[in-house]
């Protein structure tokens, strides 16, 4: 079952999110940065940049995204010839998205494009200029390793990236070395062959070859079951403990930095000058806000297990309500900061205050009221969420302070809603 060359190789988007029956697919698989997108752009041609590469921590690529090689195909018999399809998936180990969030994708672009979803080739990158293979590359590894009963080794190649970022021998020597541990260590028993861990150096000759020398076989395998559900996973799967310790590790980073960011706020607003740095003050807002998004992202999909894996002493629900309680004191804290400056309208002195003094008034009584409406969001959620876990105490919120911040109407809504259940 050779492949197929007719002319220059490139490669060109698919903008139908299905793919025919009888295409020959390749799916690229790897962390944030491993060289995915710059294998395709390499595919595409100096000529056709798709300007989908990067390098950064955060992935280029945040959808699946399918593409048809140009002049490649895969002759099955004497008389079928396939077209060759390469689906590009977003990396993991990523700053803004959870392991779990990459494996929803990958399962629900499996459904969606039904016979699309068998796949015949995967290609895992690993860059060669990495000392070691990190402790969360590592768990990546092995979740790929025990997700997928379906897939044989022959369905599987290692593609080792940066080779062009290699300079002197020392460097080159221990790229070599490192290529010699994943033959023959960390892959050794999940590939066909050491061959099958690869070079690619970041040209369209290097990526054509590698595509050319996959092996030809009518193997067909999946990376996770197209109908099964994550949700619906057995707990005692080997890949169900790394999404939830993932999402834990998440969530205890995001809090983390929620909180600092929410302290950055106070420290800012509390100064006699309280608008020193408009700029300084919108990015720590706009770093305290993505903090925010990330963690209640994470709480909710840690929300959707149906149970807690084995080896795991510990409630979701508990962790979910003293995330919610955590963003709601955030807000509180950061208004009673501002209630308390000198420079607020409640609090401005009789005297008749300076152009800067009314401006910085202003800005404080505009930051004020905007968060007031989060506090009240926040608050709705916080309510929403239902009766405090064992342990755990009611917000600590009285009548008036309800109504000065604007949130006794959620409580009306809350009760009448509770007498209706």
């Amino acid at each position: 079952m050779p492949f197929i060359t007719t002319g220059d190789i490139r490669i060109e988007p698919c903008h139908d999110k299905t793919l025919p029956y009888d295409g020959f697919r390749i799916v690229l698989l790897g962390t944030t940065g491993s060289g995915k997108s710059s294998f395709i752009e390499a595919l595409a041609g100096a000529n056709n940049s798709l300007n989908i590469s990067g390098g950064s921590l955060e992935s280029v690529t945040q959808e699946i995204q399918m593409y048809k090689i140009v002049n490649m195909s895969v002759q099955r018999t004497h008389d079928y010839i396939e077209n060759v399809y390469i689906i590009d998936t977003p990396g993991f180990i990523d700053n803004t998205a959870s392991a779990f969030e990459v494996i929803q994708k990958i399962e629900q672009w499996q459904m969606e494009v039904e016979f699309g979803a068998a796949v015949s080739q995967y290609l895992y990158f690993h860059r060669i200029t990495d000392k070691r293979v990190s402790g969360s590359e590592k768990k990546v590894i092995q979740m790929l390793q025990s997700t997928a009963p379906g897939i044989s080794t022959k369905c599987l190649t290692i593609v080792t990236s940066m080779w062009d970022n290699i300079h002197g021998s020392t460097a080159l020597k221990r790229a070599e070395d490192n290529l010699s541990e994943l033959r023959e260590v960390v892959w050794k028993n999940h590939i066909e062959s050491p061959s099958r861990v690869v070079k690619f150096t970041n040209t369209n000759n290097s990526a054509t070859e590698i595509l050319t020398g996959l092996s030809h076989n009518n193997i067909v395998g999946y990376l996770y079951h197209p109908y099964t559900d994550i949700h619906d996973r057995n707990p005692d799967d080997a890949f169900v403990p790394f999404l939830f310790q993932d999402l834990l590790d998440r969530i205890a980073q995001a809090r983390g930095e929620h909180q600092t960011m929410n302290q950055e706020r106070i420290s800012l607003i509390s100064r006699p000058n309280p608008n020193p740095d408009r700029e300084l003050k919108s990015a720590t807002t706009s770093a305290f806000k993505t903090a925010e998004e990330r963690l209640l992202r994470y709480v909710n999909h840690l929300a959707t297990f149906k149970s807690v894996p084995r080896g795991f002493d510990l409630d979701p629900k508990s962790i979910t309500y003293q995330c919610l309680v955590d963003i709601t004191s955030a807000y509180q804290n950061y208004i009673l900061a501002i209630e308390s400056h000198p420079k607020t309208s409640k609090v401005l002195p009789s005297t008749h205050p300076s152009r800067d003094s009314r401006q910085d008034t202003s800005d404080l009584d505009e930051s004020l009221n905007a968060a007031k409406k989060d506090f009240a969001e926040a608050y709705n959620r916080l309510c929403l969420f239902g009766p405090p876990p064992p342990g755990f105490k009611p917000f600590p919120i009285s009548t008036s302070q309800r109504f000065k911040l604007g949130v006794h109407r959620t409580l009306d809504r809350m009760n009448r809603f509770a007498k209706r259940r």
